[in-house]
């Protein structure tokens, strides 16, 4: 064999390596793009995309689905009265209980601030009015470690009656 070759399976050992770290990288990159870093939800762009996604499903099948839009009260009290850091155990607290209380094939995502999405799929305003209601229930409860009361509003939007896209 000539000097500085790898044998020819180890030389395959080596790129298949190779391989599988770019893989990982391109997948941790992919997470970074569509995920909120603080929370690990869904960011603004993946949750339109799946509101997208799902909106032509149930054009296509005349199905049904509802967005939640949640805002925090007193959000800001706590950024300003227990700090940034409080705010940020808050907003991962908030993720948290968003998750316990959605399905499965539902999606939550953190829009942005204090705002987070639902996605309920295959929901009607009945269904989306009744998990609104447990997720105020649920929000209101008190947070460890924040003195601050925290409660949440929410809005619902159900297609095909709210309209046919997020315009």
């Amino acid at each position: 064999a000539a000097q500085g070759l790898l044998h020819p399976a180890l030389e395959a050992e080596a790129v298949g390596h190779a391989i599988v770290q770019a893989s990982h990288l391109m997948a941790k990159v992919h997470h970074r793009a569509y995920h909120d870093p603080l929370t690990e939800l869904g960011n603004r762009a993946l949750f339109y995309e799946l509101v997208q996604h799902q909106l032509a499903i149930a054009e296509r099948e005349h199905g049904k689905l509802s967005i939640l839009a949640i805002d925090l009260d007193n959000f800001k009290v706590v950024n300003d009265e227990e700090g940034h850091a409080a705010g940020d155990r808050l907003l991962e607290a908030v993720a948290r209980r968003l998750e316990k209380i959605i399905r499965a094939s539902d999606a939550a995502a953190r829009m942005g601030g204090d705002e987070f999405s639902i996605l309920l799929v295959d929901a009607d305003q009945a269904s989306a009015i009744e998990t609104a209601q447990r997720l105020v229930a649920e929000l209101a409860k008190p947070y460890e470690g924040i003195a601050t009361r925290v409660s949440a509003s929410i809005g619902i939007a159900v297609y095909p009656a709210a309209g046919r896209d997020l315009g």
